[in-house]
């Protein structure tokens, strides 16, 4: 079954925005949060060759799904100081979410040519490689598991190390790879999708579907994740729930073969 990855890993600061106590005196959050981007960028401008303010301001156009002109403000920083490792991560990070993944690959191994000492920025390439469908990925992979493989702080890092898993037939440890990604990360609906996929291979159905449900949670929109409700109820003998899930699917995305076939299967209902 194929799976489609997403650009789901989120690496921005969370930006907390404090607030009076007294009700009276609270602001909107859109009023404030309005507020705090206009002192960054302000900031932005009175300290141009500050990489670090031109970050928290590109993270916070970012924030406010901005992204394309966060690219702008990145990109003529690195014109400046081509070289900063920070500035070419950022941009890697940025160009991901605008799904321009071979950009992003190209900053990255700009970055990892300037400071190869960059365990989560190896694993961020792996990750992308694997988007790419480089050949490159599986070596990437491979390398950072072998030796970096103590280094791994980042859920994205245990995402990519439980796919190489998974591709390697290492089921439990795929399986604890993508718990410890999710434990990093609550909300990325990618680990909880490919945990969920091991499990229900390994026909634990039950187990399956309580991460399926959370992913649906997190992305309503995404029908891969009702044709695995759909699989997984089907595997329960409740095919009347099952349908209703394949259908959602091809409501979301018609022409998915894999819900219209499990649907042609399932027994009509007794009229």
């Amino acid at each position: 079954m194929q799976l489609m990855y997403f650009f789901i890993l989120t690496l921005i600061i969370n930006l907390l925005l404090s607030t009076s106590c007294n009700q009276s005196s609270r602001e909107p959050a859109t009023a404030a949060t309005n507020k705090r981007e206009v002192y960054i960028e302000n900031d932005a401008k009175i300290f141009p060759d500050s990489a670090s303010v031109q970050l928290k301001w590109a993270e916070t156009l970012i924030s406010a799904g901005d992204t394309s002109k966060a690219i702008d403000v990145l990109l003529l920083f690195q014109e400046k100081f081509p070289g900063d490792t920070r500035i070419l991560n950022a941009l890697s990070y940025a160009f991901t979410l605008s799904k321009d993944t071979s950009a992003a690959v190209s900053y990255l191994e700009q970055s990892l040519s300037n400071n190869p000492n960059q365990p989560d920025s190896e694993m961020e390439l792996a990750f992308l490689y694997q988007l790419q469908h480089n050949k490159n990925w599986e070596k990437a992979t491979a390398d950072m598991i072998a030796d970096k493989v103590n280094q791994i702080r980042s859920s994205r890092g245990y995402f990519v190390r439980g796919v190489f898993e998974s591709n390697q037939n290492q089921i439990e440890n795929a399986i604890r790879s993508f718990d410890s990604s999710i434990m990093k990360q609550f909300t990325f609906t990618d680990a909880f999708i490919e945990r969920s996929i091991l499990l229900f291979e390994q026909q634990r159905v039950d187990e399956a579907l309580i991460g399926l449900y959370k992913a649906l949670e997190l992305d309503r929109k995404n029908p891969d994740i009702y044709f695995l409700i759909g699989e997984c109820l089907e595997k329960q003998h409740k095919n009347e729930e099952a349908r209703n899930f394949y259908l959602q699917v091809l409501e979301l995305y018609p022409s998915h073969q894999g819900a219209r076939q499990n649907l042609n299967n399932l027994p009509q209902p007794k009229k």
